[in-house]
């Protein structure tokens, strides 16, 4: 594989992962952008108001309020007179790695357990039950315990290229009275009543401590990032192309000029061969050096050596001149008058 050859490979997987990227940062756009939009729509519209009058579309509201739990509370762990309604526990261990000489220091999540009851969201007027926690995203807990405890040092993890500092057990809570902002469908369950689901539609459901104005300007900042990102993406792409393309139609010019001048060189030979006798054009003329058959019919750029045959010159593309090993730049035909 030549230079030529290999700049085209590295270009042609170059766009082929530009285009997959920039497919996912368009399809992150979309969904972004159209989140963005329904929430805006339903805080247009108030917060806690929800109508259920269409049938036909479903029905999209930002509620907010306290939260009052619908089942047995669970208890912290850490804190035990703490009760909430979700509770995420995790544990990281921390650590100093060597990479490529370098001591780096990282975060590995080795365990994290999610537990969630039903509760409400309320207000003086409006109620509305939360079931799917687990489904929710922009799900900021409060951390309620958050503590380090350091490792022994190890002189072998030291000679692998590995130091453990420690683990950090972090405990986030939500707990009863807290107030929480919550976008989704709204529909009518058990007993008439309200219940906040997962969009059925491909929207995210939300459920954060953020107030809505906050997550409006979350909201639409993810979408802009995606939109730049996507557009940044595609003009990488189209410079790309636009240069595979330039390099395609260099190539193509090269091949119609060669045609072009394989006619004109078998026309001209036709033309010697007839007007001249055979025994007089071996003598006249100079023999290829390649195929010692032919007569000399190019001239070889920039060296200016006259050596071979159009065929031969063909056959013999992209080498260097067989007299003095000059890189040919071009190849061009020769009349003798």
């Amino acid at each position: 594989m030549d230079n030529d050859q290999y700049t085209q490979f590295v270009l042609e997987l170059a766009l082929a992962l530009d285009g997959f990227l920039t497919l996912c940062a368009s399809v992150q756009y979309i969904a972004a952008r159209r989140l963005y939009k329904s929430f805006t729509k339903a805080l247009n519209n108030g917060i806690n108001s929800v109508s259920l009058e269409s049938n036909e579309e479903p029905s999209y509201c930002v509620v907010r309020g306290h939260v009052k739990g619908l089942a047995p509370l669970i208890k912290s762990l850490s804190k035990p007179n703490e009760k909430g309604v979700i509770q995420n526990l995790t544990i990281k261990e921390h650590a100093t790695r060597r990479l490529n000489g370098i001591w780096e220091n990282q975060k590995n999540l080795l365990d994290s357990q999610f537990n969630a009851v039903p509760f409400e969201i309320r207000d003086d007027k409006f109620r509305v039950i939360v079931k799917s926690c687990s489904e929710a995203h922009y799900l900021h807990l409060p951390v309620i315990e958050d503590h380090f405890e350091p490792s022994d040092s190890n002189i072998l993890g030291l000679l692998f290229g590995i130091h453990h500092k420690g683990f950090q057990f972090t405990e986030y809570l939500l707990r009863e009275n807290d107030v929480v902002t919550g976008f989704g469908e709204i529909v009518v369950g058990a007993n008439q009543k309200l219940e906040l689901i997962p969009p059925k539609n491909g929207l995210k459901y939300i459920l954060t401590t953020t107030d809505p104005e906050t997550l409006a300007i979350k909201l639409k900042s993810d979408r802009d990032f995606y939109r730049i990102t996507a557009s940044i993406l595609g003009f990488i792409g189209l410079t790309i192309a636009g240069v595979l393309f330039y390099q395609w139609w260099k190539r193509k010019q090269i091949l119609l000029r060669r045609e072009r001048l394989l006619e004109m060189a078998t026309r001209a030979r036709l033309e010697r061969q007839r007007t001249q006798p055979r025994n007089q054009l071996s003598e006249d003329s100079f023999t290829c050096i390649v195929c010692l058959n032919q007569p000399r019919e190019v001239i070889l750029l920039p060296c200016g050596h006259i050596s071979m045959c159009y065929d031969c010159a063909y056959q013999c593309n992209d080498r260097p001149c067989p007299v003095c090993r000059e890189p040919v730049a071009s190849i061009n035909l020769i009349y003798f008058s």
